[in-house]
């Protein structure tokens, strides 16, 4: 057995365990309200727990919180791959367990690391039983829970007693959506620590009508405090009376100010945009805006979906009409662009005199 138990540890340059290549399975390994800041160059067996030639059956860290530069380091934890529970002495029906309870890592394997590599063991997940409950991951390995089970899925693993709840993921500042090897019980939020390099007392945004949890997740001896992220209300667009407008964003908050970018198809041009809402019958005012092409609106804040509906047309009304009151001769733009015909309302040069096309 090997407890971790109670300690800090600033600064650890190498592996907080290495098994100095000697094969043998530890029964229990547990790092237990402890904190370690690690400033790693170099690693042994590439991990930061290094079994070189054996294992643990049952592995357990727990209400501790780990962080760091550790650019040395591949893995979190490694076994050797031969090691197997039958492999250890006891029968292939008996369990071996992962357990991952309470606890606060940031900034680690943040390059092309790994959370872990024990092919052997984790070939037997009938018999693994696996905990991943009320965990903080930030900018750690990318694919936390796929490495931490070895490229299976959590319902591999069939041992009594496996559960998973109440973790976050985040990877630069947005939730990492572990997919179908967790099991759909992520807590979504974004987790912004508090100032300091050694500071993990945290404020989580929650994404609209996420409550909540009643267990806190993380190191549980750092402060957590909860905000929620505004609701966003879908933007769709109406179909247009003729060609194809594409408009972006899709989504807004309530009283946020939108800028749509409207592209029509190739020879048309845009001569009407309104904003209508499903749930008020109030029309929503539209502001056109610098750039060709882009409208904005403020969101309303009693809306579900705002309709987006643009009028086109091919602006040959426009030439029919210019060719008719102005007769045959060259067009140009107000900036010298020769054109054949305006085709929309403005001021042009037409044969030498500025001509105001209604």
């Amino acid at each position: 057995m090997i407890s971790i138990s109670g300690v800090t540890v600033n600064g650890l340059k190498s592996s907080i365990f290495y098994d100095n290549n000697v094969k043998y399975c530890v029964l229990n390994f547990t790092i237990d309200n402890s904190i370690f800041a690690l400033a790693t160059e170099s690693v042994n067996n590439e991990a930061l727990i290094a079994f070189q030639a054996g294992g643990a059956k049952d592995f357990a860290v727990l209400n501790s919180t780990i962080y760091g530069n550790n650019a040395g380091a591949k893995y979190f934890v490694r076994y050797n791959n031969s090691s197997r529970i039958d492999r250890y002495g006891f029968a292939e029906t008996d369990t071996w367990s992962f357990t991952y309870q309470n606890n606060t890592f940031a900034n680690l394997l943040t390059a092309e690391g790994q959370w872990g590599n024990y092919s052997g063991i984790v070939g037997k997940a009938a018999q693994g039983v696996i905990t991943i409950k009320n965990n903080i991951w930030v900018d750690c390995d990318v694919n936390t829970v796929r490495r931490l089970l070895h490229s299976k899925k959590f319902a591999d693993f069939k041992g009594a007693g496996c559960e998973m709840a109440n973790n976050i993921f985040n990877r630069e500042g947005a939730v990492v959506d572990q997919g179908d090897y967790g099991n759909g019980s992520d807590l979504n939020g974004v987790v912004t620590f508090a100032e300091g390099a050694d500071n993990f007392n945290a404020t989580i945004e929650l994404a609209y009508g996420v409550e909540a949890p009643a267990a806190q997740p993380g190191d549980p001896r750092w402060s957590i405090s909860y905000t929620q992220a505004p609701q966003k209300f879908t933007i769709t667009v109406a179909e247009a009376t003729n060609g194809v407008v594409a408009v972006e964003p899709t989504t807004a908050a309530a009283g946020e100010t939108v800028t749509i970018t409207a592209t029509p198809a190739e020879g048309y041009e845009i001569d009407e945009v309104k904003v209508e809402c499903t749930t008020i019958n109030e029309a929503v005012i539209v502001t056109e805006g610098e750039i060709p092409g882009t409208y904005t609106y403020t969101q309303p804040a009693d809306d579900v979906v705002v309709t987006v509906t643009f009028k086109l047309s091919t602006g040959i009304n426009s030439i029919s009409v210019a060719a008719a009151k102005y007769g045959e001769g060259d067009w140009y733009t107000i900036n010298g662009t020769r054109i054949e015909m305006p085709t929309k309302k403005g001021l042009y040069i037409h044969n030498g005199k500025k001509v105001v096309v209604k």
